[in-house]
């Protein structure tokens, strides 16, 4: 509930410009009205609807074959979409969900018959990865998945990769930050000269 206080005099009291939005507030209860209070300001109580509440106006996600597919902003801003996901990892379901790095199929860790799904659906095998979520869903999705989640394309910023285990840590790879005065380059260690 927004409270909104407006001065009113004579024609200064334009309509307000989102008034669409706005319902009026309804309460039951009545204040007595003091005579003497003057009537320069007067208190609106409003209820604006929320921009959320759209998104019931859209579909919030397909289901195809039994499969449950769901498309989120890789930011986070459209987190309600994940609601019926959160329902049905409650209930045992086994799905795919992305991680900061890669793809992962997922369960509730509660539930023995999700894990025994998850195990099922995913035969871990040695040196074996599963990256693509398209693929999981083709090739997993008969076998018991429940849903896929799918954030988008997440192009990451190049990340420097420095090896720790010698006496000095060495540059392996230059990333998108600063090469800082402890780092030794590879290069410069491994030339002839040192």
């Amino acid at each position: 509930m927004a409270v909104l206080l407006r001065p009113l005099a004579g024609d200064a009291a334009a309509p307000l410009s989102f008034q669409r939005s706005l319902n009026k507030y309804s309460c039951r209860t009545s204040f007595p009205s003091p005579s003497n209070i003057s009537r320069r300001f007067i208190t609106f109580a409003v209820v604006k609807r929320s921009p959320k509440r759209l998104k019931y106006s859209s579909p919030r996600f397909t289901k195809e074959d039994g499969l449950l597919y769901v498309e989120v902003d890789p930011w986070g801003a459209d987190t309600w979409k994940l609601d019926p996901i959160v329902e049905l990892l409650k209930q045992g379901a086994v799905g795919v969900i992305p991680t900061d790095t890669v793809y992962a199929i997922a369960c509730d860790l509660r539930n023995n018959s999700a894990i025994e799904r998850l195990r099922s659906v995913k035969s871990p095998k040695e040196n074996e990865w599963i990256l693509d979520p398209v693929v999981i869903a083709d090739v997993y999705g008969p076998e018991g998945l429940d849903f896929v989640v799918a954030a988008g394309t997440r192009v990451a910023d190049p990340s420097t990769v420095v090896d720790m285990t010698g006496s000095l840590p060495r540059i392996i790879r230059q990333g998108k930050g600063p090469k800082q005065p402890w780092m030794v380059v590879e290069d410069e260690e491994d030339s002839p000269g040192k």
